[in-house]
């Protein structure tokens, strides 16, 4: 190694060591105060019904807006999954701000439903109540035979019979702990990993060998958390439209002394937080602050975006695959973000529509969470109501707006919307999923759905279909699908199956993600029966020039260092050697060194 590489290196390494500093957030608006609307140039915010309340929106022209569901069959609806069957799982929660001082939050008022389409018209006519009496739960995750759901604190688990509890099961009594309601975790979603994430939680799950077991991960989001088709992670906070990680969960090992360089890698905003109503918006909480309002009284930035969904759906056609649609409750709409790649970075670009994807004139419209359906398409749940600000952190500019204009009344309403692309003239027949066999779930990981491709895997990892292993070893030698071979991959390391071969196999791919993806398996054989076959696999890897795929082989080489360490320190230090500047290789390298930060140091020394 050159004298030059050695010493930027090291300065690098002293420089990143110490205990990891979390970052301080500014204000986000601006101290200086400006005239507020007159309440007689405020136009009226009546409660809609919800059939007048479809003439308030305006949407992209190639789509249309459906009702599906609405009060009384659905009320305060904060979060919405499908299930199998095509039933629409909604957490209702009726005590959140249901008056101006909360007086009901902690009385049990909330459930969780089951809406269900009896006719097969997309139109839901009746519901089950699938559990009542909770106080805010904040989520719901449906698996064939069981439901998860957040009722803080808890996150229990609830074994099924169709709609019928059979056991009830606390996973963590601790997950939804302490901390305002605006703040504690919430949503949960099945990663393409196996693993469950929420939003605004320091923690992922996952049931194995007949327990659930969890690990730690950073906390992500405010309100909602989604995925994009390669199982990065996308969400958002009040004021940032979308946030998300350039790569994959925890892809970097843990070294409490190091502070990761490389800013880009997880929570980069993706997006300005820009957006543009179609009503003026004298209803935010800090609309009296220069800079909250532009000249017309309408919303410049997010205040409260939440609830966000990545679109892997064929069905609104190509412009729109990939596209995230994300909720603004405050400024009554949802804003879509289109995507480019820089620097093989995704990066959000603003959408051609203005005002944004999805409006309303109606004040009451508060879309605050989005999901897909089996049919592939955007449903939306409208918490529909004047006041979605909690009481803590309530202004008193916004409390006066509240009293004055009524807005506190009436609460428990709640609808349900669904977004449909004009142009489709007929869907397709959407696959009742869990009336198949294991077997002939395999043909669905490759749909061109995101929504089935991800529900199959799920199937089979909950079922523990191990039957199924000969036919998906066999599947990754021939398909040449990406995303078939990608859920193959997961399903396989679900059932607890995956090995180096099933990797070695799938390599010869022209796809740069799906290799990457195989490079952060490797580190699954970190392990002292496995380690010398993996190490193997990764010393004859051909490495893409690009920074990600560097940084994917180098921090799965991290995981072999405590058992195979000259060979480690050897890759590494020929790394160091040729990108000394590169955070990404300093990173994936320290990530590996936890501990073992001097002895690498006197080995640069010593070659």
């Amino acid at each position: 190694m050159n004298k030059t590489s050695q010493l930027l290196f090291l300065l690098l390494f002293f420089f990143s060591c110490g205990k990891e500093v979390k970052p301080k957030f500014e204000p986000a608006f601006g101290q200086n105060t400006v005239e507020t609307i007159p309440f007689s140039e405020i136009p009226p915010s009546s409660v809609l019904s919800p059939m007048k309340a479809l003439e308030s929106f305006s949407i992209d022209s190639a789509f249309e807006i459906v009702l599906v569901a609405h009060e009384p069959l659905i009320n305060d609806p904060v979060d919405l999954e499908f299930d199998t069957e095509g039933n629409l799982w909604v957490v209702e929660m009726c005590g959140y701000m249901s008056t101006l001082d909360a007086e009901k939050e902690q009385e049990r008022n909330s459930r969780i439903v089951v809406l269900h389409d009896k006719d097969q018209d997309g139109i839901f006519e009746a519901s089950t109540v699938f559990l009542d009496s909770l106080i805010l739960p904040r989520g719901v995750l449906v698996l064939e035979n069981s439901v998860l759901t957040i009722e803080p604190p808890f996150l229990c688990e609830y074994r099924r019979n169709g709609f019928e509890i059979l056991e009830k099961t606390i996973i963590d009594s601790t997950f939804s702990e302490g901390g305002n309601i605006e703040h504690k975790s919430n949503n949960l979603m099945w990663g393409l990993d196996n693993w469950i994430y929420a939003s605004k939680s320091e923690f992922k799950y996952r049931f194995r060998n007949g327990k659930w077991e969890s690990a730690s991960t950073f906390s992500r989001g405010q309100w909602g958390i989604t995925q994009d088709e390669f199982g990065r992670l996308f969400y958002n906070n009040n004021s940032a439209i979308l946030l998300g990680d350039n790569v994959l969960p925890e892809v970097l090992k843990s070294n409490p002394h190091h502070q990761i360089l490389a800013k880009d890698l997880y929570n980069e905003s993706k997006i300005s937080p820009a957006v543009n109503p179609n009503r003026i918006n004298p209803g935010v909480n800090r609309a009296y602050l220069e800079g909250t309002l532009d000249e017309n009284g309408r919303l410049k930035n997010a205040t409260s975006a939440c609830g966000p969904f990545l679109n892997f759906n064929t069905s609104y056609g190509a412009d729109f695959y990939g596209n995230a649609f994300v909720p603004e409750p405050a400024g009554n709409l949802v804003k879509r973000v289109q995507f480019t790649t820089t620097n093989e970075r995704t990066i959000g670009i603003e959408s051609d529509s203005f005002p944004d994807f999805l409006t309303s004139t109606d004040e009451r419209f508060r879309p605050v969470n989005t999901t897909s359906g089996p049919d592939g398409n955007l449903y939306i749940a409208d918490f529909y109501r004047g006041i979605i600000q909690h009481k803590t952190f309530l202004s008193k500019y916004l409390e006066e707006q509240i009293k004055v204009r009524g807005l506190d009344k009436p609460a428990g309403l709640g609808r349900i919307y669904k977004v449909v692309k004009k142009d489709v003239t007929k869907a397709s027949r959407i696959p009742i999923l869990n009336d198949l066999n294991s077997n002939d779930l395999l043909t669905f990981l490759g749909h061109e759905n995101a929504w089935i491709r991800l529900e199959a895997q799920k199937l089979l990892v909950s079922r523990n279909s191990k039957e199924t292993i000969p036919a998906i070893k066999r599947l990754l030698q021939t398909e040449e699908n990406t995303l078939l071979k990608l859920h193959l991959l997961w399903t396989l390391e679900g059932l607890n199956a995956l090995s180096p071969q099933d990797l070695v196999v799938s390599k010869n791919t022209s796809s740069k993600e799906l290799k990457q993806q195989i490079l952060f398996m490797l580190r699954f054989f970190a392990n002292e029966k496995e380690y010398k076959k993996g190490l193997k696999i990764l010393k004859e890897w051909k490495v893409e020039s690009d920074r990600f795929s560097k940084l994917y082989f180098l921090s799965s080489v991290a995981f072999y260092t405590p058992f195979a360490e000259a060979e480690c320190f050897g890759i590494f230090g020929q790394y160091v050697e040729d990108f000394p500047e590169d955070d990404y290789v300093i990173d994936a390298i320290m990530s590996g060194l936890e501990d073992k930060e001097e002895a690498f140091g006197n080995y640069l020394k010593k070659n």
